[in-house]
């Protein structure tokens, strides 16, 4: 029981500590720091986590970068709209012309099935 309520306290420490470190708060990173103090593997882990801080900062897009990639984006979903709409207009068109043929072999059929009845009779 003792070593897992030390695990949650080391949880806990480093949490906030990794917290401190992405906020700024070199107060709060140095009082967890003295908190740590008894425990060396502790240390090391925040020792750990501050240098990568220090090394790897993030990294901001510029504006013109941003103002770029959105122009693209936005220039991507209007052709893929203009797309869109160029296929559903001939589909459309489509099945208005195979409607249409549909419609004539069908009169076509009727027509030539009266004139065959027709001649059978007279």
């Amino acid at each position: 029981m003792r070593r897992q309520r030390r695990d949650v306290r080391h949880d806990h420490l480093l949490s906030e500590h990794a917290q401190a470190l992405l906020e700024g708060d070199e107060a709060r990173r140095q009082y967890l720091r003295l908190l740590a103090q008894k425990d060396p593997a502790l240390l090391a882990l925040m020792d750990v986590a501050e240098r990568l801080q220090a090394t790897y900062r993030p990294v901001h897009p510029s504006p013109q970068f941003r103002a770029q990639l959105k122009q693209e984006v936005m220039s991507r979903v209007r052709q893929r709209h203009l797309l869109q709409r160029v296929f559903t207009s001939r589909s459309l068109r489509m099945y208005w012309v195979w409607g249409a043929l549909a419609s004539i072999i069908s009169v076509a059929g009727g027509v030539g099935y009266y004139l065959h009845r027709r001649s059978q009779v007279a």
